[in-house]
């Protein structure tokens, strides 16, 4: 029970069970007045009840902080345009080249014919639909000087007029390897269908015995 001074009125709690006998005489502690007090039967003097203490929540775990990405801001039109047309034209560019100039492709990238070849872009090769004909040498001697005459004849096995290309011809000795090469000029720019042209050679003291004459089409002289 609450038990208060009437002269300070400092309070105090106290057992009811001093006074179950009856009133009695009390000192106030703080400034010694005494009285004589009795149990109090006001429920408002009951001393409050304590309230049950709820453990404290545990702190919570610090927040990550969190990255909010900043909203782009959209190119220009023109910016976008700009750049779609300068796309266009690279690759517009980079294909005319690799058809126009797909012969010098295919020969720093040999593996680009069948490519070309399968999208239907043909790959020139030097005589292609042209033949050799009633090729033969002879070894002659004139002014005390060996000479060595090729002749045969170039034959357009197309239907179409076809240029004719520079030739490589190579002597084969008796070991089967090559002992002179050397280049004969075409004996005229265009081939019609056909057509045969004759062509002829001839080297001044050729070197050892030639046994063989071998003759390939080069790349075609520029016009």
């Amino acid at each position: 029970m609450i038990l208060a001074c009437p002269l300070c009125h400092a309070r105090f709690l106290v057992s009811a069970s001093l006074f179950a006998a009856g009133p009695r005489q009390v000192h106030c502690a703080h400034c010694r007045h005494g009285w004589r007090a009795e149990a109090s039967s006001d429920p408002a003097e009951a001393p409050p009840p304590v309230a049950a203490r709820t453990p404290d929540p545990e702190p919570a775990a610090p927040a990550k902080p969190q990255t909010i990405p900043l909203p782009e801001e959209p190119l220009p039109s023109w910016l976008r345009w700009s750049i779609r047309i300068g796309a266009a034209v690279i690759l517009g560019v980079l294909f005319l080249g690799l058809v126009f100039g797909r012969q010098q492709a295919a020969k720093m990238w040999p593996f680009t014919e069948g490519v070309y070849n399968k999208i239907g872009l043909h790959i020139y090769h030097a005589g292609e639909g042209l033949g050799f004909e009633q090729v033969r040498s002879e070894l002659r001697y004139n002014g005390g000087i060996t000479q060595l005459i090729i002749e045969g004849g170039i034959h357009n096995e197309t239907r179409n007029t076809q240029q004719i290309p520079d030739i490589l011809a190579s002597a084969v000795g008796p070991d089967g390897k090559i002992m002179q090469s050397w280049q004969i000029d075409a004996p005229a720019a265009r081939v019609f269908a056909g057509e045969t042209l004759r062509f002829r050679s001839t080297i001044n003291a050729p070197r050892g015995t030639v046994t063989e004459i071998n003759l390939v089409f080069i790349e075609p002289k520029n016009e």
